[in-house]
């Protein structure tokens, strides 16, 4: 079965180990599969119509966006995703400021899809070399009416510095500064029917003529930070919760068949949010004052030529809490993708 053949190359991508007597199991597995297809395949080719009736429904404007007519689509990316925060607070009346930045995480994937089902794995080579220490995940799912992306990080080790007054700046050391962040941004497009966020980043649609959509949404972030004493600075940590809601605009751009460029921006103000301090055991309750806003753009650029296609994408996410007379933290998080795919 030409599944097997996929999963074997797969299989050899996420264990780059793998000898010879892993494909003759493989062998065996294709073999025994093969078997059990043809005494179930009247359940099997049920299943497989139900599937591609589902896959194919038209629920949107054909002159606008199309399904693959494959089936099956195999996909390879590397991953890369960066967190910087800017950091404002006063300290025995003086201004401190920071500027700094966690490791950076990349990381090489590979999936197939059948109809829309997609299974992959995912190799980090700086976490097996012991290099990358911190702790992140990222998930999005995007249909053409809604979707959603949920990120959360633990992060330790920083690069950057910190400044207390007229003070000569200083690199944070190692452990001194923690944060830990927990994101979820949803939306919702008006325009679904001729405008299509799987085109721009999933490609199990296909976006055929430029079309545009108003969208709306809602983000949701809970953080930590937290600062160990460290040379003449204080120690301190702060929890911030902010809920918002907002409005945006898409837009899916197509030159010609075989290029989409996209662009779409959802800033959301907060309209419930808490931030508590506790420097040093003193606990205080910061009342933010001016309007908060959470903000998520994304983009990409994806090229197709016949059953192939390769591309670009970028999420990114900025929000900022508290007062500067506290603390004030400006937050950055952002994911770059370049893929390469087939459809078969």
């Amino acid at each position: 079965m030409r599944f097997f053949y996929i999963f074997s190359v797969f299989m050899l991508f996420v264990m780059p180990n793998a000898d010879a007597q892993i494909f003759k199991r493989f062998k065996r597995a294709r073999q025994k599969a093969d078997s059990l297809y043809l005494a179930n395949k009247e359940k099997i080719d049920a299943v497989d119509s139900m599937l591609t009736v589902k896959y194919h429904r038209i629920n949107y404007d054909t002159a606008y966006l199309q399904r693959p007519k494959t089936k099956w689509t195999l996909k390879g990316r590397v991953n890369i995703t960066g967190a910087r925060f800017k950091i404002r607070s006063m300290q025995n009346d003086m201004p401190v400021k920071a500027n700094i930045t966690a490791d950076h995480k990349a990381t090489a994937s590979l999936s197939i899809s059948y109809l829309g089902i997609t299974v992959g794995g995912a190799l980090n080579p700086a976490a097996l070399a012991g290099r990358y220490k911190d702790f992140e995940i990222n998930l999005n799912s995007y249909s053409n009416r809604y979707g959603f992306d949920i990120i959360t990080q633990n992060a330790k080790r920083f690069d950057g510095w910190i400044k207390l007054g007229n003070q000569p700046k200083i690199k944070p050391e190692d452990g001194t500064i923690k944060a830990r962040s927990f994101n979820i941004n949803g939306y919702y497009v008006f325009n679904y029917r001729k405008f299509s966020y799987p085109a721009a980043f999933t490609q199990s649609y296909i976006q055929k003529r430029s079309a545009g959509s108003l969208l709306v949404g809602t983000s949701m972030e809970w953080q930590t930070l937290k600062r160990s004493a460290e040379d003449i600075l204080q120690s301190y940590k702060l929890n911030t919760f902010n809920f918002a809601l907002g409005a945006g605009y898409g837009y899916n751009y197509v030159p010609d068949r075989r290029w989409l460029f996209h662009a779409s921006a959802l800033p959301a103000f907060v309209i419930s949010g808490t931030q508590k301090l506790d420097v040093n055991g003193d606990k205080e309750k910061i009342n933010s004052g001016i309007p908060q806003f959470i903000l998520t753009a994304r983009g990409s650029a994806v090229y197709n030529i016949k059953n192939y296609f390769a591309g670009t994408s970028f999420v990114f996410n900025y929000s900022k809490a508290g007062k500067s007379d506290h603390v004030q933290v400006n937050h950055n998080k952002w994911l770059l993708r370049t893929f390469a795919g087939l459809r078969f």
